[in-house]
């Protein structure tokens, strides 16, 4: 609108204008030239004229597109308000959405690790399943072989007890024929002397496993010298040799000219190398046995080798088991329960040391052992040089008697007097110190154990002392006596020993001797 008043003002100021110059040639002009000015002047009025027309049709249409315009702007001012509202919706939706892919993806990843883990937990589950599968089928075997061992165990320790039973009833029997001669009768008396060694070893080797396994088992460590120890090994070797009449060469390749001190579970080592000796002689038709020692470092090791039938190394594990040999059925050739190198194995333990073993089939075996060395206190190495002193002067050709239910008392007394070439008995119950007390069996000492039963205790002594009465008496206790067994002690001796035995004690009752 305010365009179309700026034609008409234009169109009248143009319509002054010309009037005014239409006026102007009417007073100047003449003739002709005032005619075609004058038509001039129509024509340029007509053109004003349709211009003003045309410029207001324009004009016009200009505002009604500009109305036009306006509605379609406004039209699309509040579609795009629309759209605006929508985009602004979306972008909100949008926003959320991303808030929800920032959530899911943080989900994502934690399932992700949460997967991870699961598949980690599962493989090792898994792994678990498998060792556990592969224990339990381990277990299952060992059940069986442990099903296997108690059968074998039984029927061994049958066969083991019967046999040499049979031989005593069987040739007691023979040996109260009167027509039997002398000759024979030692024969069998021999025989019989045979058996009850093997039935005595027997129980020996069961109870002292049952010992072990239960910790009875006494450590008592003292001085002592490896080559007086393996010197009356030697002297046992021998005699087992001797006794199979095997062609066996036995060898101790160690040959030190200073006297080897050490501390130590002096019965442990003499347990462990003479059921290896045993063992080698044992398992050894011919050939040579060998003995060796050394020291490494703070430590002692031995080793006993052989040429005897050998082992399969994968079988390492059984061999060191109880009730456990190369041969399992009641007709092999060794006789023996199977307990020696599983208590070899335990007394190494108990030192804590350790044991080991190599073997080849057919061609031999070599079983060691490695026990740390104790410090080794000079008085000790004077009390034992004392008691090697008087050791070598005792000249009582009476053995020693030993009553003891403790094997390790028996093992002790054994090694301390055996070395020296001294006769050690050991009796377990008042019976057998009645039967060899009747048999006129001469002993220099007598060395009685009262803890277990100070009644039998008391009556062995008497039994002891009726037959001999020149016996010199210790009686062991491992508590102190009350005044009643004290009265009755002194009835032989006053020599109370406490237990554990050990040399500097043995020492009191040779210098009592």
């Amino acid at each position: 609108m305010r365009k179309t008043k700026l034609i008409y003002i234009f169109g009248g100021v143009l319509a002054v204008a010309l009037t005014a110059m239409l006026l102007l040639i009417l007073r100047l002009g003449a003739g002709m030239e005032r005619m075609l000015l004058c038509v001039c002047w129509v024509v340029a009025l007509l053109v004003f004229l349709w211009l003003v027309v045309w410029a207001h049709r324009l004009c016009r249409d200009y505002a009604f597109w500009i109305q036009r315009y306006e509605e379609d702007m406004a039209a699309n001012s509040d579609e795009l308000a629309n759209k605006v509202s929508e985009i602004a919706s979306y972008k909100a939706k949008i926003e959320n959405m991303t808030h929800e892919i920032d959530r899911l993806s943080r989900l994502n990843a934690n399932y992700e690790s949460v997967v991870s883990h699961l598949r980690q937990e599962t493989g090792s589950a898994q792994d678990k399943l498998d060792e556990c599968c592969k224990l339990l089928a381990d277990v299952r075997e060992r059940a069986e072989q442990s099903d296997k061992m108690k059968a074998s165990f039984l029927a061994n320790v049958t066969h083991e007890l019967r046999t040499p039973l049979n031989s005593v009833l069987g040739y007691g029997a023979i040996i109260n024929n009167p027509s039997i001669s002398e000759e024979r009768r030692r024969h069998f008396m021999q025989v019989l002397q045979k058996s009850c060694d093997r039935f005595l070893d027997t129980l020996n080797d069961m109870l002292y496993y049952s010992q072990l396994q239960s910790g009875d088992i006494n450590i008592t460590t003292n001085i002592f010298e490896v080559d007086v120890m393996l010197s009356s090994l030697r002297a046992m070797a021998q005699n087992k040799i001797k006794d199979s009449g095997k062609n066996i060469t036995l060898v101790f390749d160690n040959d030190f000219s200073g006297k080897n001190f050490i501390c130590g579970f002096e019965v442990g080592y003499y347990k462990i190398l003479s059921i290896l000796l045993d063992n080698a002689v044992k398992f050894t038709n011919e050939g040579h046995i060998t003995v060796h020692y050394d020291y490494v470092e703070n430590r002692i090791r031995f080793d006993v080798s052989d040429t005897g039938i050998g082992f399969d190394q994968s079988k390492i594990d059984l061999i060191f088991g109880s009730f456990n040999q190369s041969e399992a059925t009641l007709s092999r050739q060794y006789e023996g329960v199977g307990l020696g190198l599983s208590i070899c194995k335990s007394l190494a333990s108990l030192m804590n040391g350790t044991m080991d073993a190599e073997g080849h089939p057919g061609v031999g075996s070599k079983f060691g052992f490695e026990v740390p060395l104790l410090n080794t206190p000079p008085n000790d190495v004077d009390m034992y040089q004392k008691v090697e002193k008087m050791l070598e002067q005792y000249n009582d050709s009476g053995a020693i008697m030993v009553m003891s239910p403790y094997v390790e008392d028996y093992d002790f007394v054994n090694i301390f007097f055996g070395s020296y070439g001294i006769d050690v008995v050991c009796c377990r119950s008042v019976e057998e110190v009645e039967v060899l007390a009747d048999a006129k069996r001469g002993f220099s000492i007598a060395i009685i154990d009262l803890s277990s039963s100070p009644a039998a205790g008391f009556a062995a002594a008497g039994a002891v002392f009726h037959t001999n009465p020149k016996v010199r008496f210790a009686f062991v206790s491992g508590a102190e006596l009350d005044e009643n067994s004290k009265s009755k002690t002194r009835l032989y001796t006053d020599l109370v020993i406490q237990r554990p035995l050990s040399r500097k004690s043995l020492c009191k009752l040779l210098s009592v001797a």
